[in-house]
């Protein structure tokens, strides 16, 4: 649900109904939200074509992902030099860890 709407209403199932319920969950701080809550809230016609498919849906989307991936990119000096630190971020036993880390100038 942090995908943009464009991106949502791309995917098979997800009707402009959806879509503006689904904007109506993000503006009101509802935001996460399942397929199958969100067609709860549907037209029978809206619910009928996002359940058709669901199987698709869940395949292709997440509401818990994996792993993050956090990149930090800082410049200093004159001329600037660039440094950048990327990790990949999961959770494990409720606390998060990095699993990799790379960095570069």
């Amino acid at each position: 649900d942090r995908a943009p709407l464009p991106v949502l209403g791309s995917l098979p199932g997800v009707s402009e109904e959806a879509l503006i319920r689904l904007a109506a969950h993000r503006a009101d701080g509802t935001g996460r939200i399942s397929w199958v809550q969100l067609a709860s809230e549907l037209s029978s016609t809206g619910r009928v074509d996002l359940m058709t498919h669901l199987l698709e849906l869940e395949r292709r989307t997440t509401l818990s992902p994996d792993a993050w991936i956090v990149t930090v990119i800082v410049s200093e000096g004159n001329p600037a030099v660039d440094a950048t630190v990327e990790m990949r971020v999961i959770q494990w036993n409720g606390a998060a860890r990095v699993v990799r880390r790379r960095s570069w100038p």
